[in-house]
């Protein structure tokens, strides 16, 4: 995200910039057993990268998860 902006909340209104940020996604999925065991791993923001959509809100950091889905 580049280029986004906010203004202030008082008088005179000022208005600044949020920083710019790249976040990098990442989800590995493996089929097992002819499509009935699906196995998952992934990280969501993977290089844990300090950033605000929205001013004073910041995000979440890395957050990695993984799982298992059968099909019966």
């Amino acid at each position: 995200m580049a280029d986004q902006v906010f203004y202030s909340r008082t008088t005179p209104v000022e208005k600044k910039s949020l920083n710019d940020y790249t976040v990098v996604n990442l989800k590995l999925d493996q089929e097992l057993l002819k499509g009935r065991l699906r196995l998952y791993l992934g990280a969501d923001n993977l290089f844990d990268e300090d950033y605000e959509q929205s001013y004073g809100f910041p995000q979440a950091g890395r957050f990695i998860y993984g799982g298992i889905q059968v099909a019966l």
